[in-house]
This record gives C-alpha cells, structure tokens and sequence, in this order.
C-alpha cells in the first residue's frame, strides 16, 4: 500500500526504475532489503538490475564466470520488483552466442541485455569501467559482431561511455539493428581537468549527444545525476542537497536532453546506489517528477514507466498500474 500523504502523493504514475545495483559481499552491500528501503513510500512497480561485477562464479571458463551474477540476481526476488537481469558479458568473445545463452539460462526468464563497460579516459583518476575496457573498443569488427548477437537473441546492449566518446556510439548504432541504451545522460565529466573547463564539456557533450539522438535505435537513460564523476561536488559535501538544488543544476540539460531524443525514447534511472553518495532515492524521484511537470500524462507514463516495459520487454502488472494510476 502506497502512503498517498507521502513522496508518491505527487506522481501520477508508477515508476520502473530502469537501472540499479545489487550486491551483497564482504566489501561493500545494497541488497534487495536496501533497495526495498530506500523505494518506501515511492510507486515503484518494477526495476531493472544492471551489472555491477560482483558474485562471479568462482571458477570455470572465464568468460562464463559473470553469469554467477546473473544467477544470484535471478534467485533472490521472487516477487518479482527486479523484473530484468542486464548482466555483464565480454562482447568481442569468439563465443559470445554461448554465453548470452547461459546468462539467459541463468536469468529464469529476466535476463534481458548486456552492458560491457566502455567508459575510458586517459586521465589520473578515472577509472575505467572494466577490466576489459579499452579506447575505441566500440567500433572494433569483434565487438560489433558481439553487439549484432544481442539482436538475434532479441537482447538490448547498455552502453556506459563518457561525454567524449559519444561519437563512438553513434558509429557502432549506425553498424547494428540493436536496441541500444546509452546510460546516464552520455556520461558528464567534471572532476579532474574537465572540472574548470565545464562550458567545453557541456558543449562537446551537446553536440556529441546530437550526434548519437540521430540514431533512431539509441534510447537515453535519463539519470545519474548524483555521480561523483559528473562534478556536482554533493557527494563530499556537508549536506546533501533538496530537491529544488538538484532541479536547478540539472533541469536545462535534462530537458534539451529530451527534447533532443523525444519523450519516447528516453527512460528514467535512479542509478542507485552510486548516487545514494549524492542525494536520496526519494530525491532523484522527485527532481525528474519536477523537471517534467509540464509534460503530458501520456509522456511523464512514458519516461517514468512505459518506456523501459517496453524497451526490456517486462511482464508489466496491469492490475497494479492501474490502481497507482487511479491515486492521481
């Protein structure tokens, strides 16, 4: 039972949170019980979890190793709120059709995509996504072969690149028939030498960003507003900020981001908990439910919900929709 007095009093439709984290071992933790938490209160009906290299079998082929992750996601919620496995999978591998074959074995009926890391830049400091992260890996002929299987075995490629590479994206969009979702907003840099240098970064991303929109199978996560490496500074603060300091920072770029994709191809993310550094779930749900007000029902259901259904092909509780569209 949602509590109408509470953050879900202002939507007007159910959420699917179309990109989260699970993990549960010696270093670090945000299981399903923190999830379950930290959605309280909110009209979450459905998530999508996305890789996060943790729980890997501990043995065998390497490149079978990260169905471990999806097997432990898959039997863990019975209930059904983690609705989509996008796992991780070494995409040049010469026998990727194999592997997307065991993680699909492995997800029970959730495994719906593969995100490789591709984010890479040469500066101290940032990280690469993967081990197996490496410049240009996009548009090399194994990696498209890769990206291609996706396709044929009806699976979406996330893809986490950085503002500078979204050329990259573009190129490897115009090469396949794949659904591809690009994930938070394309990457924002600001930490490092991108720090003093924001106009340059906003600008190349916008331009960038424009390059990618053109490819009518590119979908745009919108989300990720709280990562550290966007530059926001709220994750060493001293208090997190409200609702209306998120809004302020990002609501331009997040509406010319939209506008430039269409409402129907940009999906709403919490990208928690990374973000948990920043700001609260309920305050990355309330910033994208103030930044689109205005919007139209039909295109707030779209963003927040409808979109991600349909992108990784969820089994949606109509009965449930229904009843958290009749609160409004």
């Amino acid at each position: 039972m949602i509590d109408s007095s509470g953050p879900a009093a202002s939507f007007g439709q159910p959420i699917c949170d179309a990109h989260h984290h699970l993990f549960d071992t010696a270093k670090r933790r945000y299981a399903l019980d923190d999830f379950r938490r930290d959605i309280a209160g909110l009209p979450v009906v459905k998530s999508v979890f996305v890789e996060c290299g943790e729980h890997y079998h501990a043995d065998g082929p390497t490149e079978y190793r990260p169905v471990g992750e999806t097997s432990w996601v898959a039997g863990m919620d019975d209930g059904g709120l983690v609705a989509a496995i996008v796992g991780y999978a070494d995409l040049s591998a010469a026998n990727i059709a194999d592997i997307l074959a065991a993680h699909i074995e492995a997800g029970r009926g959730r495994f719906r995509g593969v995100r490789q890391g591709a984010a890479w830049d040469s500066a101290a400091g940032i990280a690469m996504t993967h081990v197996t992260t490496r410049p240009g890996m996009l548009n090399t002929a194994p990696y498209v072969r890769g990206v291609t299987a996706l396709a044929s075995a009806a699976l979406v490629c996330d893809v986490y690149v950085y503002f500078h590479q979204l050329t990259e994206v573009a190129r490897l969009a115009r090469a396949v028939d794949t659904t591809i979702v690009l994930n938070h907003l394309g990457g924002i840099l600001g930490v490092g030498d991108y720090a003093t240098n924001r106009s340059v970064v906003m600008q190349n991303w916008r331009a960038q960003l424009a390059t990618v929109a053109a490819c009518s199978n590119v979908h745009l996560k919108v989300g990720g507003l709280g990562r550290p490496l966007a530059g926001t500074g709220w994750n060493v603060a001293d208090a997190q900020p409200d609702v209306d300091d998120v809004v302020v920072y990002w609501r331009e770029d997040v509406l010319w981001a939209i506008e430039l994709f269409g409402a129907s191809r940009c999906i709403f993310e919490s990208n928690f908990p990374v973000d948990r550094q920043s700001f609260s779930y309920a305050t990355c749900w309330q910033t994208l439910d103030r930044i689109v007000a205005d919007f139209s029902p039909g295109e707030r259901q779209a963003l927040f919900h409808d979109n991600a259904v349909r992108v990784y092909r969820l089994t949606d509780d109509i009965q449930r929709t229904n009843a958290l569209r009749n609160r409004s």
